[in-house]
């Protein structure tokens, strides 16, 4: 299990203030037998699958994927390459800030294949030129980015929109999303630092500030809401209950259960039963 990553800072040749597009990275990506975290970004990405072939999955939407294809992820779109014990597989990832592709929620019109080889060749040579920059490297860069964005939406048939949500805000909003379907699993905050590229004391400020809980807490609320509607809508026991919605342990359950509902889950699941039978 192997994997070789190479990040190439290029927004340093940028105005960082503009709102125009922006290339913030290149990144060499050659993973063998491995299979990286789930990560989400806040800005848009352009993959190449250089050589070899591998899997990618994208919001829970697995595909095979082999040399010469193309895929757009756009902000905060959650994703993780693959490889299996056979397979090596190279990318070639492009991020760029400041811009989305107006691309339907389906995720396979996200992909394509070209049949020349001219965004491949776009993508190379920006590589090449943030590998070893020379002179007129910002110039390049920037007329390079272009050609790319302007041949990606022509593939696409679709336009690229300006992008310049309040990053606190979107990442709030993501991070509350990826706890309200992951909120069974264990969840550390610096387990969402790395998955949504942030600064640990941002995410747990700008989160506090936006949901008025902190993340841990908003969890537990999560569990606590999942536990409610099981009680109610089902015949499972209390202590599968508490294993399948996240909690630690079942003294751990009852206490928070207790705490925050005024009764017991036991009393809970007894009080919205006999209020079903007499409705009936």
């Amino acid at each position: 299990m192997a994997e070789i990553y190479n990040r190439i800072d290029t927004d340093m040749y940028f105005d960082k203030q503009s709102i125009a597009p922006i290339l913030e990275y290149v990144n060499s990506d050659i993973i063998t037998d491995f299979e990286n975290k789930s990560v989400i970004h806040g800005l848009t990405e352009i993959w190449l699958c250089r050589s070899g072939t591998g899997e990618m999955t994208i919001e829970s939407v697995r595909r095979r994927v082999r040399e010469g294809d193309f895929w757009v992820m756009n902000p905060y779109t959650l994703h993780s390459a693959y490889a299996r014990q056979d397979e090596t597989t190279e990318y070639l990832i492009l991020g760029i800030r400041n811009v989305k592709f107006g691309i339907p929620d389906d995720l396979n019109k996200s992909w394509f294949t070209p049949t020349d080889n001219r965004l491949r060749t776009y993508i190379e040579f920006i590589y090449r030129e943030a590998k070893k920059p020379e002179q007129n490297t910002p110039q390049i860069l920037s007329k390079l980015l272009d050609l790319v964005l302007l041949e990606t939406q022509r593939y696409f048939a679709t336009d690229v929109i300006p992008y310049n949500k309040k990053e606190s805000s979107k990442l709030t909003d993501s991070v509350a999303s990826y706890i309200e379907t992951h909120f069974n699993q264990q969840i550390s905050i610096d387990e969402l630092t790395k998955m949504f590229y942030c600064a640990k004391s941002t995410l747990i400020h700008s989160f506090k500030k936006a949901r008025g809980v902190s993340i841990m807490e908003y969890a537990m609320q999560c569990r606590l809401k999942e536990a409610q509607l099981w009680l109610r809508k089902s015949d499972m026991s209390v202590s599968n209950i508490a294993l399948n919605c996240g909690f630690s342990s079942m003294p751990y359950f009852y206490k928070y259960f207790s705490k925050n509902v005024g009764m017991s889950p036991t009393d809970y699941r007894k009080k919205f039963t006999e209020n079903a039978e007499q409705n009936d």
